[in-house]
């Protein structure tokens, strides 16, 4: 059995535009040099990892800095959350007053992760796409070619002779792409059948660049569909049109049928084994729960001893809404994200090509590894502006005299 079917020329990769060209021309030149489709997918999600580092390590070193900013915080945090336990304006003067004078900010911070979060996603999706659809043109490549070994023997009349299924199935075998244990990688690694059914080809290749349902055929001037309705082929009414056109797909379901009914038993059993649909949760966990704990295995702990300043009724008066109070926690974030990343990889990778389950299954194991360089880089980078700076405090707490006249009473 061919597990991995090197370099095919049947595999064909659409045009597109935009970031969707860019995508395309990159996973076809990796495809011309490898031989393979899955390999190729692969080598295009080390590429992309590697675009994509300078942002990953932005945002690991904004992540760290800050996570590591208000640990050192923390004890006059809990300090002032103690003394303003129930007056939310002034404690909300002190807290503001101690982020100014440590230089912490989520402003900056919260535009980075954005930028980062909105450019995955489009990433992602982008890639989803694109693959989805070199899995779907190259279906319906598939059927086209079938279709010429249906209309050979349709002009000889032996559609029903076993010449006919055995052409079929060496040009399905010809148009095949296994992938280790997956049969069909245009089809997703689960209990669906490698092949599809006539309802499934439509609704996946009717949109699809070159599909056969785009044609426009039977408005040739020799179109059967035209002569066989005594229709002007010069100058069709809408009326005819949309007659010729349903007699168009009426026949093209019934050379579908046909054709895949000949297909051998052993390529309509299950397609996959859902291995890589659980790799593609399984590494999105682990790669989700490296960053955390590599995130937390740097973040200090300083307990200090604040230094008390104080500050009029004026300006606690003055103080900016409560609401105001920085909410963002990196690392609660990253809990949310660690447990609900896997299920949407599962949700994704059921319904679609196999392709999409392998890029995020290497994905999620080369984001673990260069997790490790960009998290490396950031704590020398930390270090080494903490060498520079000096020994400094951090900061001082602020207490507000005035505080009983802010009780809410």
């Amino acid at each position: 059995m061919n597990l991995i079917k090197l370099l095919n020329s049947t595999t064909i990769f659409p045009s597109g535009s935009g970031l969707t060209a860019l995508i395309f021309g990159l996973v076809k030149f990796l495809f011309n040099l490898v031989g393979n489709y899955g390999i190729a997918i692969i080598l295009f999600t080390l590429v992309l990892r590697l675009i994509m580092t300078p942002l990953d390590f932005g945002n690991k070193y904004f992540t760290k800095k800050n996570t590591k900013k208000m640990a050192e915080l923390k004890p006059q945090l809990d300090n002032i959350n103690k003394i303003y336990a129930n007056d939310a304006l002034a404690k909300n003067r002190a807290q503001q007053d101690l982020f100014r004078k440590n230089g912490y900010g989520q402003g900056g911070f919260c535009l980075f992760m954005l930028i980062n979060l909105v450019l995955s996603l489009v990433i992602f999706l982008t890639v989803f796409n694109s693959l989805r659809e070199i899995s779907n043109v190259n279906i319906n490549n598939q059927f086209v070619a079938l279709q010429g070994v249906y209309a050979e023997y349709e002009d000889s009349g032996s559609l029903d002779s076993a010449e006919f299924a055995a052409a079929v199935n060496a040009k399905y075998d010809e148009y095949n792409i296994p992938f280790l244990w997956v049969k069909n990688f245009w089809r997703p690694d689960n209990w669906a059948s490698q092949t599809m059914s006539w309802s499934e080809f439509q609704s996946s290749v009717s949109g699809t660049s070159g599909s056969v349902f785009k044609s426009d055929a039977y408005l040739d001037a020799d179109s059967k569909y035209l002569i066989a309705a005594a229709i002007d082929s010069a100058n069709p009414t809408a009326t005819e049109k949309i007659a010729a056109h349903d007699a168009y797909i009426a026949d093209l379901k019934s050379e579908y049928e046909m054709i895949f009914n000949a297909i051998n038993p052993q390529h309509k059993g299950w397609n996959g084994l859902l291995i890589l649909i659980a790799l593609a949760a399984i590494t999105m966990y682990f790669s989700t729960a490296i960053n955390m704990n590599q995130m937390k295995k740097k973040a200090t702990d300083k307990k200090t001893s604040p230094e008390i300043v104080r500050y009029s009724m004026r300006e606690t008066r003055a103080a900016p809404d409560a609401s105001a109070v920085p909410e963002i926690n990196p690392m609660a974030m990253g809990k949310m994200m660690q447990f609900l990343l896997p299920v949407i990889m599962i949700f994704f990778t059921l319904s679609t090509t196999a392709a999409l389950a392998l890029y995020i299954t290497a994905g999620a194991i080369i984001s673990t590894g260069f997790t490790f360089v960009n998290n490396a880089l950031a704590d020398k980078l930390l270090e080494k502006q903490d060498r520079g700076k000096g020994t400094t405090g951090t900061g001082k707490t602020v207490i507000n005299p005035h505080t009983k006249y802010f009780k809410g009473k």
